[in-house]
């Protein structure tokens, strides 16, 4: 991914709160996650994580643990 795709995720999460990046993963403003995590489940393996140690979060369909992302740079390198 190039640092100008990047930056259009982040720019479209801050906007939408959440924006596909492929197919089961998405890229979730913090604030967005926030408010979806308030739904959750206590069994659910995120229930108790802070979200608001960075202000964007990769999540996917497959149950891996949510990455939290501070910038253009760190979206790029987690989404080689």
């Amino acid at each position: 991914m190039d640092i100008n795709k990047a930056k259009t995720l982040l720019t479209d999460a801050d906007r939408d709160g959440s924006v596909k990046i492929h197919a089961g993963v998405w890229l979730l403003s913090q604030a967005a996650i926030v408010s979806e995590q308030q739904g959750w489940s206590e069994f659910d393996a995120s229930y108790n994580k802070d979200f608001t140690t960075a202000p964007y979060w990769i999540v996917s369909d497959n149950g891996n643990e949510p990455v939290g992302v501070a910038n253009a740079n760190e979206l790029q390198e987690v989404i080689r």
